[in-house]
């Protein structure tokens, strides 16, 4: 226990001291000031000094500096020692050379210099090694840039030429078509024009043939049958003749020809001649439908066929655009159902039937005379028939359609020459329906063999309906209209898949009022076709 030194004169204070850890005084003012003034306590750290005059702190420093003096004292007499040694051994040797020292020195520094030559000397080789290297491989660099500005020249000029080729083939491709549509156009005028040289011939022979006798009578409808046998089976033919020598007998009444006159009203002759001009004309568009068709089943020549190949087999992402026109598009997922054995999707379907509707527009600008034709879109049934809605699924709704003839040319359904429609049943399934409106005539297309006769009756309620919102009138002659089921001779499918194509092929030929001699076997040519007219923006002919 630490002890007080004894206060002395101090002893007045004795009550007011306090020691703290490390020997510090707490104390009062009074106190601390007596001590300081007397000595006792150090002034640097505020500690008491002992009897030698020394407080805690600073004789720990004079303890750690008497133990460097008696260090520094160790090490001056060791070195004292050894100089001792070395001076009483130079005294038993020969006396040598003073210089030993310097010399010594010197070859170190020496040594030193050479040893930093040397690798100064090392770097600066390596350092033109590195060089050298550096200039090769700049050479070469320049070598390699120069050859492949040259092969780049090279290539240049090659792709230069190929592009130069490859707008050739277009251009000759375009011409080609161009003539194909060309001569196309012209066999429509010619039989355009031929019609009605043979309509005004017939009118002006049907006039004679109420003033002339029995016999003229006769030779006239002689003449009617040997036309007919140039566009007629053997069949018709003997049917038109048995009907034509039936007519003649009616009139048959004497065996003097020569003295008898027609006494038939000239009203009635009309008819009968009439009769026997509609049949004409109707024969003569199905040979010509019959000789058109095989035109619109052209094969493709190389070049369309390696545009079909990249457009369906090419590589790219799904959802890449090939093909847009407006707001409709063909995704390249979508050209890879053209390929054999796929079923078509709506978007390829209703693609196509935009074109075919281009077609019509460029087909009617070269013949004013022709009418326009109108290609709806599948929604359009699914929304006249609430197919997308469960709860009402079937059910007849005009106004679901009500806006959709503004879209159709002149925005007057009843002034357009066809109206086709594709149609999905069940998401199955693909039908094709086709309103001739100055036939009156609604027809089902289907390649399954379906009546569609649901169809056939919402299509008529909807021109009705059409005409009663349009015109603010019922549907005049609505009980002269024709509902058409689907007939016996409607190209058929062999499978389960090529259903969209037959819808297609429907439409795009009774767009130019053509046979339908297509079938089964014609299916991949017919895929080929509809790529190729995704592919060209046109509805290839």
């Amino acid at each position: 226990m630490r002890r007080d030194p004894k206060p002395n004169h101090f002893s007045q204070f004795a009550s007011n001291r306090k020691f703290g850890r490390n020997g510090t005084v707490y104390h009062s003012p009074e106190y601390s000031a007596a001590f300081l003034a007397n000595g006792k306590i150090c002034k640097t750290c505020k500690t008491l000094k002992d009897k030698k005059g020394l407080c805690r702190h600073h004789k720990g420093i004079e303890t750690a500096n008497d133990r460097h003096n008696d260090d520094h004292r160790g090490a001056v007499a060791a070195i004292a020692e050894a100089a001792a040694t070395t001076a009483a051994s130079s005294a038993t040797k020969p006396e040598t050379n003073n210089d030993g020292p310097k010399n010594e020195v010197k070859n170190r520094k020496m040594a030193r210099k050479s040893a930093a030559d040397e690798v100064h000397n090392e770097k600066t080789s390596m350092s033109q090694e590195h060089n050298e290297v550096i200039v090769d491989l700049k050479q070469k660099l320049r070598t390699t840039k120069r050859e492949a500005n040259i092969r780049k020249g090279k290539h240049r000029r090659e792709k230069l030429e190929l592009s130069e080729r490859y707008k050739e083939k277009l251009l000759i491709a375009k011409l080609e078509q161009e003539l194909r549509t060309t001569e196309w156009e012209a066999g429509i005028q010619e039989d355009k024009h031929r019609r009605e040289i043979s309509e005004l011939s017939k009118r002006y022979n049907s006039k004679l043939l109420v003033k002339d006798e029995d016999s003229e009578w006769k030779r006239k409808i002689q003449l009617y049958v040997k036309n007919e046998k140039e566009y007629t089976s053997e069949e018709t033919v003997q049917e038109n003749t048995v009907a034509a020598e039936a007519l003649v007998h009616t009139y048959d009444d004497s065996d003097d020809d020569d003295d008898i006159v027609l006494e038939k009203e000239p009203r009635d002759i009309e008819a009968e001649i009439k009769i026997v001009q509609e049949n004409f004309n109707a024969l003569s568009i199905s040979n010509e439908a019959e000789t058109r068709a095989p035109l619109l089943m052209r094969t493709l020549n190389e070049d369309e066929r390696e545009i079909v190949e990249t457009a369906i087999d090419g590589v790219g992402p799904g959802d890449e655009i090939v093909a847009q026109a407006g707001t409709d598009s063909v995704q390249r997922a979508s050209m890879q159902t053209l390929k054999p054995g796929i079923w078509l999707n709506d978007e390829i379907i209703h693609y196509f039937y935009l074109l075919l509707a281009k077609r019509d527009e460029d087909l009617c600008k070269f013949d004013p005379s022709r009418k326009r034709s109108h290609f709806f879109k599948s929604f359009f049934i699914t929304n006249l028939l609430n197919e997308g809605n469960a709860s009402c699924y079937g059910k007849y709704e005009y106004r679901n359609v009500k806006r959709w003839s503004k879209k159709v040319p002149g925005k007057d359904i009843f002034n357009l020459d066809k109206i086709l429609f594709p149609i999905n049943i069940g998401k199955m399934h693909w039908i094709c329906a086709a309103i001739f409106m100055k036939k009156k005539r609604i027809e089902i297309f289907d390649s399954m063999g379906s009546n569609g006769n649901k169809y056939l009756r919402a299509l008529f309620r909807y021109i009705q309906d059409e005409h009663l919102d349009k015109k603010k009138t019922p549907l005049p002659n609505a009980d002269s209209w024709e509902l058409v089921s689907n007939q016996l001779d409607t190209p058929r499918q062999a499978n389960g898949y090529d259903c969209g194509v037959f819808t297609c092929m429907f439409a795009d030929f009774l767009l130019h009022d053509a046979a339908l001699v297509f079938n089964q076997d014609h299916i991949d040519q017919c895929r080929e076709r509809i790529a190729l007219s995704i592919m060209k923006d046109k509805a290839i002919m």
